[in-house]
């Protein structure tokens, strides 16, 4: 495991998640993920049923309301694509909410506590997925705006972080 910030995200070399890992291996994972919330592993096969039972380790799964991006007939997958029906790119996004920043399942009173992406067909360049230390930001928030989210509570509001361009949901 190699940090890629002191607090946030976390590379992972050595581990085919397409295996069925022991137990103890799975744990190291796992604390690696209460740690830096973000892991990135190395490049590898990970068939549909594989990603399905991967996911499964860390907790129970959630079924996406849109089933029309259920995928290989296992609606915990929720795949998103822009390639046309000859697997060329149409350059056109499946679902533009997504385009904005947003925390998956926020719409519902209990989200995941995880996504997992997997890339099947990755561009070499442009494609970004960007993710935020949610916890960071709370940690160090101003001392003023911290008095008047302190203690974070609310249904899918919106906060806007001046200046960065970024905005999170929180419920």
């Amino acid at each position: 495991m190699r940090p890629l910030t002191p607090h946030f995200g976390a590379q992972i070399s050595g581990v085919d998640v397409a295996d069925d890992i022991q137990e103890q291996l799975f744990r190291a994972v796992y604390r690696a993920f209460l740690r830096y919330q973000v892991l990135v592993f190395a490049p590898q096969e990970l068939p549909p049923a594989r990603q399905v039972a991967f996911g499964r380790r860390f907790g129970e799964l959630q079924i996406h309301v849109m089933d029309q991006y259920h995928a290989d007939g296992h609606p915990e997958l929720y795949r998103l694509s822009n390639l046309d029906e000859h697997g060329m790119p149409s350059g056109r996004h499946p679902d533009k909410g997504t385009l904005a920043w947003h925390t998956d399942g926020s719409w519902q009173r209990v989200t995941g506590q995880a996504t997992i992406l997997y890339g099947e067909r990755i561009p070499e360049r442009g494609g970004e997925t960007h993710f935020c230390d949610m916890y960071g930001a709370y940690e160090r928030r101003g001392t003023r705006r911290g008095r008047r989210a302190s203690p974070a509570c609310g249904r899918s509001t919106t906060w806007t972080f001046p200046g960065t361009g970024a905005t999170a949901r929180i419920h």
